[in-house]
């Protein structure tokens, strides 16, 4: 368990810290301009290991979030089943809302985040 704090006065890593995350959360981004920066921080993280990636997919913009899931869930999965992202590991944290309406979209995750 990691223990991710926003504050000084609290212990763990200091969510945030440029020098150990790489994040990528344009939630305010419509689906059809935040699919290009979902994508684009998948191939950093694979070019680039050594910084925890995290990978927000989730967006609060215009429509409820479930819209937003349904428009780009599907092409995440899509993308990371694709023959691009083959063999990509430690993609790192992709938080996203309703990821189990888009079938199996968890697995190929779990698949480019292997344990150990």
């Amino acid at each position: 368990m990691v223990l991710l704090a926003d504050s000084d006065n609290m212990p763990g890593v200091r969510y945030g810290d440029g020098a150990l995350f790489d994040i990528q959360d344009d939630y305010m981004a419509e689906p059809i301009g935040k699919y290009p920066k979902i994508e684009a921080q998948f191939r950093k993280a694979a070019a680039q290991p050594g910084k925890l990636f995290i990978n927000y997919v989730s967006t609060a913009a215009l429509l409820p979030p479930r819209s937003n899931a349904d428009r780009l869930n599907p092409r995440v999965r899509s993308f990371l089943e694709g023959a691009e992202a083959h063999g990509w590991t430690g993609l790192g944290i992709v938080p996203m809302d309703f990821p189990n309406t888009a079938s199996g979209l968890v697995d190929a995750l779990v698949r480019h985040n292997p344990a150990g």
